[in-house]
This record gives structure tokens, C-alpha cells and sequence, in this order.
């Protein structure tokens, strides 16, 4: 419950605390080899994070990610729309309308942030949560953020046609789509 509604945001300094106070505090890992990685609600999660602190990891991947949930929540034509008001808030509620669009990752890109290398990958046949959500977000920073406008920072978009909210059924496909999630992985993490 301290991570819902009017709390949703405990959820993002909680993950920046953990990182901060425990990962790089302990000495576990330092910004350089740190990879975060969250799809679906993750994706909002990571996407929100990054906004607040875009230097946090060297890179971020981030799978059928949740990035607009106020545009997304408003239509009553999306599967997301009704089901997710009891977790994010009604988005036609004008006070949860302004707190849900004060972290949307999607409506708060830093464009002068020193966001990490960042992989979004997102399948055709997702009713969840459409490929044309990330799809927004990816050309959003494409367009505006100055360490992908300038080739700083790598910035990848990777829509599958073939999955639905899952990355495959079968052992072939989920090591297939691992496979290709690992190499961003070794590519940036040496």
C-alpha cells in the first residue's frame, strides 16, 4: 500500500535508495557496471527512475514498458485503462491526474539528463501495453535528449512481431530474446 496511488512515488526513491545506500554504498557495484532492468510496471519504474536520476546506471533496459500511464489510463479503449486505476489512480480524477502525470516517464524526460545507454524493447501483439507506448517514448528521446541527439549515449528500439505481452512460450523464443538482452548487456558491461 505504500507504494500505490498518492504513494506511487516511494516506489522510485526506494529503488534509487537501495542502489545508492546499499549497492554503491557497500561497494557492490559502481554506477559503470550497473545495468537496471524492469518491463511492464518495471518499465515505469525504471523509465520514472531515470528521469529523477538519468546518471544512476550505465545502462537501462526496459521491456514492454508502462511509460505514458496517464494518456494510457484515460482511454477507456485500453486493457490498462480501468483495471490499473485501483494501483496508479483515476486519471480523470483531477488531483490523481496531476500526481500520476508528475513521474509519467514519458512526460517528465529530463532533455538535458545524462541518461545511460538504454535498450526498450516492446512485441506488436501486445494488448497490455501497446508497442506504440514505447514506441512514443523512444522517438520522444530520440528527438529531445541531447546525449541521444548528439550520439553521446546509445539508444535502441526493439519491437518483436511476433509475442504478445510475454516474450514467448516456448524455451526457443525466451532464449532467443534473453540471448539478445544479454548482449546489450556485455556490450556496455565489461
Amino acid at each position: 500500500r505504500n507504494g500505490m496511488l498518492e504513494k506511487k512515488k516511494n516506489t522510485f526513491n526506494d529503488f534509487i535508495y537501495i542502489i545508492d545506500e546499499y549497492l554503491f554504498k557497500n561497494k557492490i557495484t559502481t554506477k559503470d557496471k550497473l545495468v537496471i532492468w524492469g518491463r511492464s510496471a518495471g518499465g515505469l519504474l525504471i523509465g520514472a527512475v531515470l528521469n529523477m536520476r538519468p546518471d544512476i546506471c550505465k545502462l537501462a533496459i526496459l521491456g514492454v514498458p508502462f511509460l505514458s500511464p496517464f494518456l494510457t489510463m484515460s482511454s477507456h479503449k485500453n486493457p490498462l485503462a480501468i483495471e490499473s486505476h485501483s494501483e496508479w489512480g483515476n486519471p480523470h480524477n483531477p488531483k490523481n491526474a496531476d500526481y500520476i502525470q508528475s513521474y509519467s516517464p514519458y512526460q517528465n524526460i529530463q532533455n538535458d539528463g545524462n541518461y545511460p545507454h538504454m535498450f526498450i524493447y516492446s512485441n506488436l501483439n501486445d494488448t497490455s501495453v501497446p508497442y506504440t507506448e514505447p514506441y512514443i517514448y523512444y522517438k520522444s528521446l530520440k528527438k529531445n535528449v541531447d546525449v541521444y541527439k548528439n550520439n553521446d549515449k546509445e539508444l535502441y528500439l526493439h519491437i518483436e512481431d511476433k509475442f504478445g505481452h510475454m516474450q514467448g512460450t516456448s524455451l526457443k523464443d525466451k532464449e532467443k530474446q534473453y540471448a539478445i538482452l544479454f548482449t546489450f548487456i556485455e556490450k556496455y558491461i565489461s
